[in-house]
């Protein structure tokens, strides 16, 4: 009955797109009339109150949990003096499934607010001079096995305390860390944020473990020592020292913790802009904080952290490959040239048998320009052979695979994308692409979108938040496209380049990125450097007819090659809808009302 109630909310909220899918539903093409009605749905803002009332699980059951009971120190963050708030949170432990023992430590400057909530010896009051002091304070103290930071008035999920026990008990990590939603006075919860696995250049840009985790004692006593002796002692530096000087290992568990209050993760820009600096002054040596140049606020609480190129700037050579269409060709090499401000470049146009009279006329033209060759490939349009020719002829040590298609908009593209190619561990590095009309073409890629691979955020437009400002965070990502892609020549040639027999034309570039992790880099999405790609100009659609077949075969090539009909993105999230380019909830087994 509540199914039926939420599918007549969706018609109430979505209405065209329910009669388009009644439409095809009549029409006989359930299918779409059903993923319609999904799509639909995982657009409102009912999405996560349908996921909840069909989805939502208790944690199962640890089987060590008769042998053991785990314990914990909970450090109420925050407003303790406000009674309303500590009691919300207190009452969250005291509804805890499970034998756990339990502490919560409480600023002794929120004692009234802790004396008028029913008496519970569970409750201890630590002094400190400052917040800062506090915490380092409360650490030392704290008798519990895993320190869990909570601000006051957030509420631990009531199988909390179980869950981060069986994950505990099943993996080695000194770190834990969960989803969270947000928690109305009167209990709604809504804005789940569905976090991707650890990635440390996401938690440098954005606190994305403080607000749902749990430290294990020892490292959270020597982080906390450590943090407050170089910038004061909040819960991200002592995760940030957790992770970054103590290589702590960390561990996502992909279900709700916490019912927040508010999400914080935009909160104190500039504490965590100088926590990240003075880690990097005493943890240098690690390869996340190697040589970092700077770091300054970014978009929505966001942090950009800059790394220094090598002294002189490495040489690049930008492959661009091209058939015909000179207007579009002018406008990217024109466009590079005249803003790229990058010190130590050339530019090798790879032309696949132009034949148009402007064509060839402005290739002869580039002839004559300085660090601009013309290389020509000839044979059936094969963009993976096209590139692998045109690196092979450069001497340069990192190549840039642009396509024809792209326009610079921005003077230092090139910069941010090269500091992070040279950095020993990471493979390839691709910007953010804008359509024509602003919006996004590319945010990174995520294997097992449409259970092959999706660009993330597509038609989100720039100035906009999204999903928990994903989009404008830099981070480690499956792939990125080749539309425009750096990377070291050397790794290039390592993993034997793009596929020209198998995959000719369509996600070679899918496939070289997971190779390239595979071998153990790490590929990287720099959202403050941004190009237009006027995408696909050049070339015809691959369901266009006559190229329908091969973009088949090369679907299958990749689905069989990695999996990518069942992969589940470290970026992305098992709860969010795979076949969908912007997060949203996946609600396909949710809504068996809908048209089938």
């Amino acid at each position: 009955m509540r199914r039926v109630l939420l599918f007549l909310l969706v018609c109430l909220l979505r209405p065209r797109a329910m009669a388009a899918a009644a439409w095809w539903f009549v029409c006989g093409r359930r299918v779409r009339a059903r993923n319609i009605a999904i799509r639909a749905a995982g657009s409102t803002a009912l999405s996560y109150q349908i996921w909840l009332a069909t989805n939502e699980q208790p944690c199962p059951a640890n089987p060590v949990a008769a042998e053991r009971t785990a314990s914990f120190s909970i450090l109420l963050l925050g407003d303790a003096a406000d009674k309303r708030l500590v009691a919300v949170t207190l009452q969250s432990l005291q509804r805890q499934r499970g034998p756990y023992r339990w502490e919560l430590l409480v600023r002794s400057a929120g004692d009234e607010a802790v004396q008028r909530q029913p008496q519970d010896p569970r409750i201890r009051l630590i002094g400190a001079s400052t917040a800062r002091d506090w915490v380092t304070e409360a650490v030392t103290c704290a008798t519990g096995e895993w320190v869990i930071p909570l601000h006051a008035g957030d509420r631990l999920a009531d199988d909390a305390l179980a869950a981060l026990d069986s994950a505990a008990a099943q993996a080695q990590a000194s770190v834990i860390y969960g989803d969270c939603d947000l928690v109305s006075r009167w209990g709604l919860r809504s804005q789940p944020w569905f976090k991707p696995a650890f990635d440390i250049e996401r938690f440098l840009a954005q606190d994305t473990i403080s607000q749902a985790c749990a430290i294990a004692l020892p490292t959270a006593r020597a982080a906390a020592t450590a943090a407050h002796g170089h910038a004061g002692c909040t819960a991200y530096a002592m995760l940030l020292d957790a992770v970054i000087c103590q290589q702590a290992s960390v561990l996502h568990i992909p279900r709700i913790l916490v019912h927040a209050a508010r999400h914080r993760h935009e909160d104190a820009v500039i504490a965590r802009q100088t926590a990240v600096a003075a880690a990097a002054r005493t943890g240098g040596q690690t390869a996340a904080l190697n040589g970092i140049a700077h770091v300054t606020p970014g978009p929505f609480g966001t942090l950009q952290v800059h790394y220094p190129l090598p002294e002189p700037a490495p040489h690049v050579t930008i492959v661009i490959p091209t058939r015909d269409r000179a207007d579009i060709l002018r406008t990217c090499v024109e466009s590079l040239i005249a803003l790229t401000r990058y010190p130590a470049f050339d530019v090798l146009i790879a032309d696949n048998d132009s034949r148009e009279a402007a064509a060839l006329a402005y290739l002869d033209q580039l002839t004559s320009r300085l660090n601009v060759r013309v290389m020509h490939w000839p044979g059936p349009f094969n963009f993976s052979a096209i590139n692998n020719f045109a690196v092979a002829q450069t001497r340069a040590d990192y190549v840039c695979l642009l396509n024809n298609d792209t326009e610079v908009i921005d003077a230092d593209w090139l910069h941010a994308l090269m500091s992070m190619a040279v950095r020993d561990h990471v493979g390839a590095v691709g910007p953010m692409l804008l359509y024509p009309d602003g919006t996004i073409q590319h945010a990174g890629i995520v294997i097992g979108m449409g259970s092959a691979a999706g660009h993330a955020h597509r038609h989100q437009a720039p100035e906009e938040r999204g999903y928990f400002a994903q989009a404008h965070v830099t981070g480690r990502v499956s792939a990125v496209t080749a539309a425009c892609l750096v990377v070291a020549k050397h790794k290039y040639d390592a993993v034997g380049g793009l596929d020209a027999t198998d995959l000719r034309v369509a996600y070679n570039d899918v496939d070289f990125c997971l190779k390239l992790q595979q071998a153990g880099w790490q590929n990287i999405y720099v959202p403050y450097a941004r190009l237009i790609h006027h995408e696909s100009k050049s070339r015809p659609s691959d369901l266009s007819t006559g190229q329908l077949d091969r973009y088949r075969a090369e679907l299958a090539t990749l689905q069989e090659r990695w999996g990518t009909a069942d992969y589940i993105d470290p970026a992305h999230h098992p709860v969010l809808d795979r076949a969908s380019e912007i997060y949203q909830i996946d609600l396909s087994a949710h809504l068996s009302g809908a048209p089938r």
